[in-house]
């Protein structure tokens, strides 16, 4: 660095420079279709992982996975992803939960006092998962075709107490997520709900 006056001047590579080459460092790179196909052909033939590597100059876990991904689809083309993008980044994912973990001390008194209460009906369906859970035992009690009310009462205890904990915790797991959406669609459809 050099003084001149009251600017300061850099000589070599800027800072801009150096966060554009580090932004591409930190980027994953696609391998073309050939090297892809080379790693396969090799590994058709015995060559091992490690040396695969060292040689294509492509991580390990790179090979590895892309044979893995040959293996079970049988192509090394790049598939679709499943689902659609998130509506939040991670970035704006954590800022959502800064803000509200910053929000929430409520020292005395109620959480309404310090916190906006979201003013939205208990019966939205984009927030409702309890919905979820009545499909699953409508579809379950629909299998065995109850002929009486007292059997179809039977039948509905039965297949609840049935329905696995896990799928409880799961959907209750969506919760975030939900909220995201809901906030991110400002009240409109989302993936959960289409109005």
């Amino acid at each position: 660095m050099i003084w001149k006056g009251t600017h300061l001047s850099i000589k070599g590579p800027t800072v801009d420079s150096a966060c554009q080459s580090k932004n591409q460092a930190m980027r994953s790179k696609e391998l073309s279709v050939e090297l892809r196909d080379r790693m396969v052909s090799r590994h058709r033939s015995g060559v091992g992982y490690q040396k695969m590597s060292g040689t294509l100059k492509v991580p390990k876990n790179t090979v590895a996975s892309i044979v893995l991904k040959w293996k079970k689809f049988g192509t090394t083309k790049i598939l679709p992803t499943a689902g659609r993008p998130a509506k939040l980044s991670n970035r704006g994912r954590r800022a959502l939960v800064r803000e509200v973990t910053k929000n929430s001390d409520w020292g005395e008194g109620s959480p309404s006092k310090s916190l906006n209460v979201l003013q939205w009906p208990s019966q939205i369906l984009d927030l409702n998962r309890i919905k979820h859970l009545w499909r699953d035992l409508k579809i379950a009690v629909q299998q065995h075709s109850p002929s009486n009310l007292t059997e179809l009462e039977r039948i509905c205890r039965e297949e609840w107490e049935k329905l696995p904990k896990y799928r409880c915790a799961k959907l209750v797991a969506s919760n975030p997520r939900r909220l995201e959406a809901v906030i991110a669609s400002k009240g409109a459809s989302t993936k959960y709900y289409k109005m």
